[in-house]
This record gives C-alpha cells, structure tokens and sequence, in this order.
C-alpha cells in the first residue's frame, strides 16, 4: 500500500512552522527560494519565537542602524536557467532580472580556523559583530535558502558560525564553537531523497 506523506504535518508537531507569515511578496517569481523581503520576515520570527522582546520595533531599529538596504536587479534564478526553462528565450525574458530588495550588514569580520572552513565543497561563514544587539553565539545549520534570510540574523547575534550540514552533525566544530544557540535551518522540499543526500555528501 502506497502512503503519501504530509512532511508539514509532521514537522508542525515538532517544530514551528513560520509560512503562514508570509505572502506573495516574499518569493521570486523566478527561483524556489524566497526573496530578501521573505528573508527579513523569516528572521524576524525566528528571533521572535526565541526571545519574546524582540519586537517589530526592535526588527526596524536593527535595519536602520546595521544594515544597507539597496533595489537591484536579481540575475538569472533556477526556474528560469537555461537547463530547466521549457518555453521561448522572448517569454523567459520577460522573468529575468527581477526587481528586489538586497539587505547586507555592514559590520562583520571574517574569522575562522582552516579546518572549519569548509563541509565538503560548501564554504563555511562565521561573522563576528561588535554591535549586536544581544552577546549570544549562534550555530546556523543551513542549507541555501539561509543566504537570502541571514543578514537580520547577523545583526542579533555577537558570533554566528553557518555551516552547511546536509545531515551531518559536527561534533567536533559545535565543542570548539561552544554556541549559546542552534538553529538547523532547512528548505522543506529537502527533506525529499534524505538517504540519497546523506550517502552523496559522505562521498564528496
């Protein structure tokens, strides 16, 4: 018998599920990421769930003060490359270059032991921020989606190290890091083909 799974359901039951605050503004039109603005959304409410006080004036006063926010173009994203776009180059035009939103934090430093600096072919970050707003240290275990939602985050923590597990729990860099918080943030349509994704990254 064929059962299919309902993942949001399951992960509801487990941990918070923040998609119900988002909207169409929040997502390309072009890529199976969300956008900046989503981002900065779903930062907020992961500190929020966190840590009560941080508030929607708190979230603005942290922009105004940390960050540059600039409107650019988006380049080419994965649902329109050339490898999965289906219809005439004159419609896919018509998708790329996307106006949007960009947000980066003006106020880190780059600081990380050589054994720490990559899982495999993915580049570890760690920023160091002398104004954050609270001293903690976060651990980030991302995926790709934490390029686009980062920033916010940067401005809350002192340390943030984001390193890309793809199912793998380092225990060695969590006892040199000694993090206050971690957060395992992941893109939900990866939790499809886990076993494949494990076995792919122990090869590499």
């Amino acid at each position: 018998m064929y059962v299919e799974i309902c993942y949001r359901l399951i992960l509801k039951q487990l941990v918070p599920d923040f998609s119900e605050n988002l909207d169409p503004n929040c997502y390309w039109s072009t890529d199976t990421h969300i956008n900046y603005l989503g981002g900065k959304e779903l930062s907020y409410q992961i500190l929020n769930y966190i840590d009560n006080d941080f508030n929607r004036e708190k979230l603005n006063k942290l922009i105004d003060e940390q960050m540059i926010i600039e409107s650019r173009k988006w380049p080419t994203c994965d649902l329109s490359s050339s490898d999965n776009w289906s219809y005439s180059d004159k419609e896919r035009l018509e998708y790329i270059n996307e106006d949007t939103i960009y947000i980066f934090n003006k106020d880190l430093k780059d600081n990380l032991p050589e054994k720490f600096k990559f899982f495999s072919i993915r580049e570890t970050e760690y920023y160091l921020n002398e104004n954050s707003l609270t001293t903690l240290k976060v651990l980030i275990l991302r995926d790709s989606s934490t390029n686009l939602l980062k920033e916010v985050l940067l401005g809350y923590f002192k340390e943030t190290l984001l390193y890309w597990d793809h199912w793998y729990f380092n225990k060695e860099l969590i006892e040199w890091y000694k993090p206050d918080i971690i957060l395992e943030i992941r893109t939900e349509r990866f939790l499809e083909g886990m076993e494949t994704q494990i076995s792919t990254e122990r090869i590499k």
